[in-house]
Order: C-alpha cells, then structure tokens, then sequence
C-alpha cells in the first residue's frame, strides 16, 4: 500500500507543478525512473510510446514492433544504456548521490516521484536534452562583444536562439548570428558544451529552480525552451525557468 500507484500519482503530479521543466508533459513516467521489464509489461501501450518518444528512441523503431513485449524491451534496453552513460561519468559524484539510475523499480509513480526528485540534481546532459529539435534562447552577457553596454538586466541583451545539430554545427534562425556561428562546431565532452575549433570558451551545465536546463559561458547563457514553448518570444524563456517578469529584471541566471 505505502508504494501503491494510487497513493504516489498526486505526489508525482505535484512535484512536476513544482519543476515542471525538469519532468515530461503530460501524466508521462519519469524517464529516469527504470522500470524493470515485468512492471514495463503492465503498462498501457500508449504510456510506454509516449516514454519512447521522451527517451528519443526512434519512431521507426517503435513502429516497427509487433508486440508490446518488443516495446518494452527497446525502452528498457533505452534506459539501461543511459544509467550506464551517466553513471560512468566522472561529472557524477561517488556513489550515484544524485542520481536515480542506480536500480530498477516495481511501482511505477513511486519510482517517477524519488527518481524524477533525484534527476533534478543531474548536471550531466544527454545528448538527446542537448540537440535538435530542443531549441536554446540565447542570452549575451553585460559588456561582451555581442552585448549591449549599460546597466540594463542581463536578459535584456537576448539575441536570438540556437540549436545544437547531431552533426556537431549550429543553426539558428537569426541571420547576423549565422555569420557569428559559421565554420563553428560543438561537442559534448562530460559536464561542458566544448567549441574545439573556435574560441568560445566551454558552457558548464546547471539547472534552473524550475528544473531547466542552463549551458553558460563568459560570453553568454543559454536556456533550453519548453516543449510547446513560444519559439517566437524565446526571450521570454527565462520567465519559464526563472519566474514571471524574470526577462525584465533578473541578474541571477546571467550572472
């Protein structure tokens, strides 16, 4: 009874109104809540494609399973490949404190709540919350090259919005920004964001109180825009990983 569905949903439900954007939209299970292949079984077939789609597994893939069994095991397969990702990485502390793919789980909300509680300390990104289609608002700090001088907020120099391609180039739909970005190429390498062959210096990754995603540098900082979020008014993404009124007047995330 004390780890039963019924009993840890509206726990779940009230944490992801805390952080929403550090848990999936909709009644989704968290994605770094391991289920073991028995409890996947028991899910819906829609619950599982919908934890498909938010672990990046190809829609092809997923197509073109038979059974439900099949989907299960792609997810599994999906999640165990990237516990071992993050655990492996020396950007995570000893003993996995902060981390919640250490084991598998039987419940299926209770393990959404303690381990989507757990992955908001997680600093070390995955490629799949780095890259297109997430789109970045772009945010230049006070005095920089691309900045404006003056005593303004520091979301007062947004510029215009990045993303990340697989290939390891940018693209943004800013066309002076274009020119900024062209022959640059990216890598992820542990906890930073590196440009090898340009002179950006790496953007180290932390989380906003809403649960976001935020890549920093000298020069700038970026904040990934929701799923559904206005990619017309990404300036006013800081106010979704900040607070209401956050682009108007708000040093701390560009500090």
């Amino acid at each position: 009874v004390a780890r039963s569905d019924e009993l840890w949903y509206a726990h779940y439900l009230r944490l992801r109104d805390r952080f929403p954007l550090g848990f999936p939209p909709w009644d989704a299970l968290h994605p770094a809540a391991r289920m073991t292949l028995a409890s996947l079984g028991h899910l819906p077939v829609k619950s599982l494609k919908i934890l498909a789609e938010i672990l990046a597994i190809p829609a092809r893939e997923v197509t073109a399973c038979s059974e439900k069994s099949e989907i299960c095991r792609l997810v599994f397969e999906r999640q165990s490949r990237i516990a071992d990702e993050v655990l492996s990485s020396p950007h995570t502390p000893q003993g996995g404190r902060g981390v919640a793919m250490e084991r598998t789980w039987d419940n299926a909300y209770f393990a959404s709540f303690w381990c989507g509680r757990a992955d908001l300390r997680r600093t070390y990104i995955l490629e799949h919350e780095l890259v297109k289609p997430v789109t970045w608002a772009m945010y230049w700090r006070p005095g920089t090259a691309m900045g404006i001088p003056g005593e303004a907020p520091a979301f007062a120099y947004w510029h215009t919005n990045l993303r990340f391609v697989p290939d390891g180039t940018f693209e943004t739909d800013d066309a002076q920004m274009s020119t900024n970005i062209s022959g640059q190429r990216w890598e992820r390498s542990g906890g930073e964001i590196r440009s090898p062959h340009g002179s950006w210096p790496p953007h180290l990754t932390t989380r906003t109180p809403k649960g976001g995603w935020r890549l920093a540098n000298s020069h700038v900082v970026l904040l990934n825009i929701p799923r559904g979020g206005n990619q017309a008014e990404t300036r006013l993404c800081c106010d979704d990983h900040y607070g209401p009124g956050a682009h108007a007047n708000h040093r701390e995330a560009g500090s």
